[in-house]
Formats: structure tokens, C-alpha cells, sequence
């Protein structure tokens, strides 16, 4: 397993958009647009100890959850340990799944600002 993409929070635009007057209306907007967001990737292959036949593939790709008032932006790559976690979660629900049921994906938008 690798981590091939690491993007950590920009601290000081996050800052921005908690600015008065306006100014941070307009840092959210415009890095809204441009997409500017933490994120994180990882691959994965598993193989057979005995054969050496791949038996999994996986890879994913996730983006910061979205929050109203957001303090995870203030320190770096606070998103991305929570993209982490995530994927433990999910890959313990993968273990312990029984046949034919389907994994539900985690949630986008979080209530906590932590």
C-alpha cells in the first residue's frame, strides 16, 4: 500500500476566509472555483504469499469533507488525517462484510468544526 498523493490544507487562505469586511467571502469564493482543496491518494495491491498471484487492486482518491465553520484548516494536513481514518473505517467494514452486502462511502459534509 502507498500514499501517492499528499495535499495539505493551505493555512493561510483558510485564514482568509474567516476575514471581515468581505475579503473572506471572496477567498472562499475563489478557492471554491479553483477547486482548492486538501486531498489525499493511495494504491493498493495484495498478493498471494504462497503463488505471488494479485488478489486485490484498489485505489482511491478523496477530498477534504465540507463544513460550515472549518478549525481542521488552521494546521497542516489535519484534512488528510481524517481522509486517513476514513479509509481505516472503511477498509475494517470491507474485513468484516458478508457476502453480496455493499459498503456505503463515508460522508462528504460534517456538522464538527474539529
Amino acid at each position: 500500500m502507498a500514499l501517492v498523493e499528499l495535499v495539505p490544507s493551505k493555512v493561510s487562505l483558510n485564514a482568509l476566509g474567516y476575514a471581515p469586511f468581505g475579503i473572506g467571502l471572496g477567498v472562499t469564493a475563489a478557492r471554491t472555483a479553483a477547486g482548492d482543496k486538501s486531498t489525499a491518494a493511495f494504491e493498493a495491491r495484495v498478493r498471494d504469499a504462497a503463488t505471488g498471484e494479485i488478489i486485490l487492486l484498489a485505489a482511491d482518491r478523496e477530498q477534504e469533507d465540507f463544513a460550515l465553520i472549518d478549525l481542521r484548516g488552521f494546521k497542516w494536513y489535519t484534512h488528510i488525517h481524517a481522509i486517513i481514518d476514513n479509509w481505516s473505517k472503511q477498509w475494517v467494514r470491507v474485513l468484516e462484510q458478508k457476502p453480496g452486502e455493499r459498503i456505503k462511502d463515508t460522508d462528504t459534509f460534517r456538522l464538527l468544526p474539529w
